[in-house]
């Protein structure tokens, strides 16, 4: 079996959420089926940090292009060379593709669509096309909460349940179940004026704490 795996994302310099979330699928989907042959496309060059690992049953292959690469220079191949399945790992899809092809796509968030109030207007028609398309395009659906799961069902009332799957990300049990001593914990916290255990450490995106730094300055001000 052929599968195709859009993996343009791991050429990106920037690392979040979804891009880790491929990396750690594709450490994963060689060893768990090796007779099916994996062909990574991108567009230029991996990101070390996001590189997948090598496999003999993974074939990465850049095709660099300009402009609008998913609806052009991807839909092209796939047209060309017409793989078994597709996975795209993220909330969009080629307009066009060849219909032999099976495509399952993961659905992270609906944010956009639930708080769209919250987001800059020149971004929500790019998130809700590319959406629609993948909800469109793919014959499988991977939600990765129940919540999204309602959701979609919720702003797609056209499609059927059975199309959806909640799969739960999943987590690195050898890295988020490291244990950091204190001769190497102390010195850390020291250099920030911390002490254990009174403090938070926020993981995503900064927006928060540029909010808190606004609404601070604002006060301050007023």
């Amino acid at each position: 079996m052929r599968v195709a795996v859009q993996a343009s994302d791991l050429d990106h310099r920037r690392i979040d959420g979804t891009r880790v979330y491929l990396r750690e699928l594709l450490k994963r989907f060689g060893g768990l089926s090796p007779e099916t042959d994996f062909t990574l496309y991108h567009k230029g060059e991996f990101n070390p940090v996001l590189a997948p690992p090598e496999a003999p049953n993974y074939t990465p292959l850049s095709l660099p292009f300009p402009y609008a690469w998913m609806q052009t220079r991807f839909a092209l191949e796939l047209a060309l060379n017409r793989p078994d399945k597709l996975f795209l790992p993220i909330q969009a899809a080629p307009i066009l593709m060849p219909g032999s092809v099976e495509v399952t796509a993961t659905i992270h968030d609906l944010a956009f669509k639930r708080f769209p109030e919250t987001f800059p207007k020149r971004d929500l028609w790019k998130l809700n096309f590319m959406l629609e398309m993948a909800v469109k395009r793919a014959d499988k659906l991977i939600a990765v909460s129940e919540s999204t799961k309602r959701d979609l069902l919720e702003f797609f009332p056209s499609l059927p349940e059975s199309r959806v799957r909640v799969i739960h990300h999943g987590f690195d049990a050898e890295f988020f179940g490291a244990r950091v001593g204190d001769e190497v914990l102390t010195p850390i916290l020291k250099s920030y004026n911390l002490k254990a255990k009174s403090f938070l450490v926020w993981v995503s995106a900064p927006h928060l704490q540029h909010a808190r730094q606004k609404t601070r300055h604002r006060s301050h001000d007023g």
